[in-house]
């Protein structure tokens, strides 16, 4: 059986895109997306995954995930492929074309669903009229969307809970796989560690915030804001 991994976007690496990567190796999967950069793939290690190229997107917010789930709206791979497994944002939109097939789910859109008002309250009053005209059609397709998909997986008890109350669905769960062999427990140090993309859903603020209020504890965040990276 041939399967293809079909994840958003491939132009920075996160813990999706490793977790799927990963997958694929172990798979002997193709990997296909949108924004392939391949110095990404070869610094952290996947170069001998066969990356499927399915074009670019505008780096502009909005214009970019418009463009991505209209191509993935149209995309159909069955010639080729066997088995579909969607990981993102949008890549679940193939659904409508690719059975059988599966998502991965990380998380129900969050700039949709949980996320909302907090990504609204951050705009200035122009932009989050535009904003609020663009996730209203998009919530709706998205839903659409995942009706289409035949098994939805998801990677935590939590992920489970957002699909359930935003999908309305039933979901299995499939923790990320990690080599134990690489780590060790060692004694606890003085501080909580946060490791994260420093994007507006991972609400860093927020945690800064609860910290100031607790100058007991220490809090370390690691992670970057990259340039052009729009989920």
């Amino acid at each position: 059986m041939k399967t293809v991994i079909i994840h958003d976007y491939l132009e920075n690496m996160g813990g999706g895109e490793k977790l799927m990567l990963s997958l694929a190796k172990g798979l002997n999967a193709d990997f296909a997306t949108l924004d392939y950069n391949p110095q990404v793939v070869e610094k952290s290690g996947f170069k001998d995954v066969n990356i499927i190229r399915l074009g670019t997107t505008p780096k502009l917010p909005l214009f970019k995930q418009v463009c991505a789930s209209v191509r993935y709206s149209l995309l159909n791979l069955t010639e080729e492929y066997d088995f579909f497994v969607f990981s993102g944002n949008w890549s679940h939109y193939a659904g409508r074309l690719n059975h059988p097939n599966m998502m991965y789910c990380h998380s129900p859109t969050r700039a949709f669903y949980d996320q909302y008002e907090n990504m609204k309250a951050r705009l200035d009053p122009v932009s989050r009229q535009f904003y609020r005209m663009w996730v209203w059609p998009y919530r709706f397709l998205d839903r659409m969307s995942v009706k289409h998909i035949d098994e939805v997986v998801v990677n935590s008890r939590n992920t489970q809970k957002r699909a359930a109350r935003f999908y309305g669905i039933a979901s299995n769960i499939v923790y990320p796989g990690i080599d134990v062999e690489k780590f060790e427990c060692r004694p606890a140090e003085d501080f909580w560690l946060s490791v994260n993309r420093i994007y507006p859903e991972k609400r860093v603020e927020l945690q800064m915030e609860v910290f100031k209020k607790l100058p007991q504890m220490k809090l370390k965040v690691v992670g970057d804001a990259l340039r052009g990276d729009h989920a």
